[in-house]
């Protein structure tokens, strides 16, 4: 058994937020503003961009855009920046065997075909902290 490291940049994600706020509670005064408002909005507990406030993040440049141009449209002060992803993914590989090597096992039933099923992939949900991940 081996294992392998590959590593592949990701896009990042555009995050449109109004900028930082200087205290906690300006933050969360702001934040019911905008929620009375109708807008969809979150704190940022932590982090570089602590005490801002999220109006969303997009894998598309032009739907944050458009999320910009709307709030600012509503006198709110949002930029736009860019958030960085960071994914870890794990994968196992199965290195593949003859169909004729399965008739052993019972593992192909007619000739040239095997017993074998495709297995579906996807993305492993984390379950650990960011403070936890390296």
């Amino acid at each position: 058994v081996s294992t392998t490291e590959q590593v592949e940049p990701l896009e990042p994600f555009h995050w449109v937020i109004i900028p930082p706020l200087e205290t906690r509670d300006e933050a969360l005064q702001r934040y019911r503003e905008l929620v009375n408002q109708g807008v969809e909005a979150y704190v940022v507990p932590s982090g570089e961009r602590e005490n801002a406030i999220s109006l969303g993040l997009f894998r598309s440049l032009q739907s944050a855009e458009g999320v910009l141009r709307q709030r600012q449209a509503q006198n709110i002060n949002a930029i736009l920046v860019k958030f960085p992803r960071n994914r870890i993914s794990y994968a196992l590989v199965f290195e593949g065997v003859a169909p004729s090597s399965l008739d052993d096992f019972g593992g192909a039933s007619v000739e040239g075909q095997s017993g074998l099923q495709l297995i579906e992939i996807s993305d492993c949900e984390g379950v650990a902290t960011a403070e936890k991940n390296p």
